[in-house]
């Protein structure tokens, strides 16, 4: 079959949103199918070294326009920039990656001129205005099958905008369009849920996952510092109960940050000063790859509320590649805490007294990952629900 994505990320601009687009492509590709990607290389000016074997797939790197690009929210963000682009931001629908949707047809169009039309077409949300675009191509070739997938959630989750209109907006706005969807993937059971309280389409769950020819078959049975990959989330991330648990057990051993956010490092640099807290700067692929697997715990957090129960980061499949014990800050009841306990990944929990005792009698790597948590087990998920629509 002839199988069109549409990403905003995509290799090699190594950001978390870029894995789960090419291993859907590299998977469907490998099983035979005629994979054309379409993406953006040039708008979000991160760190362009995911380096992966794309041979197989035809990658077409939209142009870049400045207009988008200064609109990301870590470009120019100065005070008196920062105010204007968040104005202009929330006056573009549903997000202002709208602003490509032009570009995105074109191609679409360019392609169909070239190929015939396609058997179907993924569009592949974060950002939601890629469903829009799908939705477009739909209604005008209505024998192409479109697959929508969200690895978050859109109406439902916090992170939008919350005034009520807003919502009742993105709700009625979500429903239409997906109303022309064969099929809506979502990553945790949690956001099949909560989407099936007002979409009547058929939704399946493929989480994303470890690749095992990555896995680290051999891990270091003495390493010694802590490491948090990722974003805080201006805070809302919040890891203060691991830290409160480390003073307390008087800890000396390096904690290093890798791509957080410096000034939220540093709150914590002058708030735990008995603590050996260490910023460093986003890194390659392979270089956090090395750094987790030399680790002796790796930090992932997740805010509070019902939303955050389903949310299962990206990151958190880089740390179990690395089978290295997972310290989760989040509810015991959430979808991250059931997946750390049940395959005995580490400790997942929001108490301080938790936490301490299992800093101070545990330390070994973790003995066997289920293969269930692989991302080869939900693409062969993947390739089944293909078949069948």
């Amino acid at each position: 079959m002839k199988i069109i994505l549409l990403a905003i990320f995509f290799p090699p601009t190594n950001v978390i949103g870029a894995v789960r687009p090419y291993q859907f492509a590299k998977k469907l590709s490998e099983i035979g199918h005629d994979v054309t990607v379409i993406t953006l290389m040039d708008e979000i000016r991160e760190d362009k070294n995911y380096d992966v074997n794309l041979s197989s797939i035809n990658v077409i790197y939209l142009k870049r326009r400045k207009i988008v690009a200064d609109l990301y929210p870590s470009i120019n963000n100065k005070p008196k920039h920062h105010f204007v682009k968040k104005l202009y931001r929330s006056l573009l629908y549903p997000d202002f990656y709208i602003l490509k949707n032009n570009q995105f047809q074109e191609q679409l169009e360019t392609y169909v001129v070239n190929n015939g039309t396609p058997n179907i077409i993924m569009s592949m949300g974060l950002p939601f205005s890629l469903h829009k675009i799908a939705y477009n191509f739909k209604k005008k070739y209505p024998e192409v099958k479109w697959i929508a997938d969200n690895r978050d959630l859109w109406a439902n989750s916090p992170y939008r905008r919350s005034a009520m209109f807003i919502r009742y907006k993105d709700r009625f706005y979500e429903k239409k369009l997906f109303s022309k969807a064969e099929l809506v993937l979502v990553v945790t059971h949690h956001m099949k849920t909560m989407m099936s309280r007002y979409l009547d389409n058929s939704i399946e769950v493929v989480r994303n996952g470890f690749s095992q020819s990555l896995l680290n078959k051999n891990p270091a049975p003495h390493c010694k510092d802590i490491v948090y990959a990722g974003t805080l989330y201006s805070g809302f991330r919040d890891l203060s109960t691991v830290f409160n648990a480390l003073n307390e057990i008087h800890y000396n051993e390096v904690i290093k940050f890798y791509g957080s956010e410096r000034n939220e490092v540093s709150k914590y640099q002058s708030f735990f000063t008995e603590l050996n807290i260490e910023y460093n700067p986003k890194v390659s692929k392979k270089e956090i790859e090395n750094i987790l697997d030399n680790a002796k715990y790796l930090i992932i957090a997740l805010g509070s509320g019902d939303f955050e129960k389903g949310v299962l980061t990206g990151k958190l499949f880089d740390y179990i590649r690395s089978r290295r014990k997972i310290i989760a800050l989040c509810d015991e009841d959430s979808e991250l805490a059931h997946i750390i306990n049940d395959y005995n990944l580490g400790l997942a929990t929001r108490s301080k007294e938790k936490i301490k005792n299992y800093l101070i009698n545990n330390n070994s790597f973790v003995n066997e990952v289920s293969i269930d948590l692989s991302i080869e087990s939900q693409l062969l998920k993947l390739e089944d629900l293909i078949s069948k629509i």
